[in-house]
């Protein structure tokens, strides 16, 4: 073999296995990148949801007063309150 085949294979073995862009690197990178663009999907979707509740909330005062008598577990006078627990999460 000669010494430049010899370099073109050594530097292309180096930039394979131990350069910063080795396959296994990039494989990582891209599952990474995968994840935060799901992460961001998620939170989207989130956003939207919120954005849309805060909508209803300023036009629909019913809706306020369901959404913070909910939240804040409040009650009308002589109205009673059950709240539900799924069960395995009530503290002990």
């Amino acid at each position: 073999m000669s010494l430049p085949t010899i370099c073109v294979v050594g530097t292309l073995v180096y930039m394979i296995f131990f350069s910063d862009t080795t396959i296994v690197k990039s494989m990582e990178y891209r599952s990474t990148i995968d994840s935060l663009r799901n992460e961001i999907n998620i939170q989207t979707d989130s956003l939207e949801y919120y954005r849309q509740l805060n909508d209803r909330l300023q036009r629909d005062p019913q809706m306020l007063e369901r959404v913070v008598r909910e939240h804040y577990n409040m009650k009308r006078p002589g109205e009673d309150i059950y709240l539900f627990v799924p069960a395995g999460s009530a503290e002990k």
